[in-house]
């Protein structure tokens, strides 16, 4: 599954995601077709909303580059 779909599904569906994010659900729809990339500054809007469960990196990695490797973590 497609983690902007992880995002629709755990917000309780298209049209509750962009009642959470205060955008048309038509818009939600574009980004789940990939018709319309997640702009830079609703994707850390989601980000932060459901943490853990998608980061800016899987939403734009062409903006905010690839995802840590270590996830952030440094070794001990």
């Amino acid at each position: 599954m497609d983690k902007i779909e992880q995002v629709i599904k755990e917000a309780g569906g298209v049209s509750a995601l962009a009642a959470a994010l205060n955008i048309k659900p038509p818009t939600v729809h574009q980004w789940k077709s990939g018709d319309r990339k997640v702009s830079p500054r609703l994707a850390l809007v989601i980000s932060q909303k459901w943490p853990g469960l998608v980061t800016v990196h899987d939403l734009r990695p062409d903006i905010f580059g690839p995802a840590p490797a270590d996830g952030g973590q440094e070794a001990a």
